[in-house]
């Protein structure tokens, strides 16, 4: 049977998103602190609290693959292969990233992953874009429940989802490659 949410909490996730705020949200991989791309305050927001908290990267999260294309100037076909294809969670850092503030980008590079999930595919269908996450858990550890999200990432959120908030996720990491211009994988993280 396919999860549920409440029509209320993902209009009050859209809404703290719309305004420019941070959401703690249950995903795959754990609960995350998520914003959108274009909200650069937030975004700064994110950055430095991935930096405060070691083993906390910004990967831009999406639902739908398509989404991807107005924020890299070229993505290979081998990369929608794999995020559409890959059994587990699965990282790829991509060459070529535009669109998202400037201190996102190292080396013009950004990761990216896609994610299928009732809610989060409703708040970016709400949203009309893929959201920036960071992991939620101490010291850029997988946080499975509310109880284990780090107090100053918690404390950031303008609002967390009441989605999955009563169980334990099964959170799994995932794999991170990136892939080069010519098409070379580099396996980062099995």
């Amino acid at each position: 049977m396919e999860k549920r949410y409440e029509a209320p909490d993902l209009k009050s996730a859209v809404t703290a998103l719309k305004e420019g705020g941070k959401v703690l949200l249950p995903l795959d991989t754990g609960w995350c602190l998520a914003t959108t791309p274009q909200s650069e305050e937030a975004a700064k927001d994110l950055f430095f609290l991935s930096k405060k908290t070691p083993g906390s990267n910004i990967v831009l999260l999406t639902d739908n693959v398509n989404r991807l294309t107005y924020y890299f100037e070229e993505i290979p076909d081998l990369a929608f292969d794999l995020m559409e294809m890959s059994e587990k969670p699965l990282t790829i850092i991509l060459n070529k990233a535009r669109r998202v503030p400037d201190l996102l980008i190292q080396e013009k590079q950004l990761a990216i992953r896609y994610y299928q999930d009732p809610f989060f595919s409703a708040l970016c269908t709400r949203l009309r874009q893929p959201l920036l996450i960071i992991t939620a858990g101490s010291n850029g550890q997988m946080a499975n429940h509310t109880d284990e999200i780090d107090e100053t990432i918690q404390s950031s959120a303008g609002y967390t989802a009441l989605y999955s908030q009563d169980e334990r996720l099964n959170s799994r990491a995932p794999g991170v490659l990136q892939l080069g211009p010519n098409g070379e994988i580099t396996i980062i993280k099995e």
